[in-house]
């Protein structure tokens, strides 16, 4: 065995992407299925949304979701609830919660 070593290939294939498939991922990334996405170009569901974290796309609805979650928590920053000895405030700020026991 002399000579040059063996060629190493990758099992998987690059994907070049044409600014045509950039600007349609750029629309419907988001609105239609990662899955859907990735048959259509060819490529696994990681891939693309490895191609479209490099663009710096992202999925509407999850962000729409967090944002949702972000304001309950804003608007429940504190409630009141009766036990069976007294009351329980509890505050919440950034990072924790603070609760407060009254006794009857």
């Amino acid at each position: 065995m002399t000579g040059k070593p063996p060629i190493r290939t990758s099992r998987h294939q690059y994907k070049r992407w044409n600014s045509a498939e950039i600007d349609e991922l750029r629309d419907l990334y988001g609105t239609t299925p990662a899955t859907e996405l990735a048959t259509r170009y060819g490529v696994s569901p990681q891939q693309l949304r490895a191609k479209a974290s490099d663009l710096g796309l992202a999925n509407q609805r999850v962000k729409a979701r967090n944002r949702a979650a972000q304001q309950a928590v804003e608007e429940a920053k504190e409630c009141k609830q009766r036990t069976a000895h007294g009351e329980q405030r509890i505050i919440a700020q950034p990072g924790c919660r603070v609760i407060i026991h009254t006794m009857r």
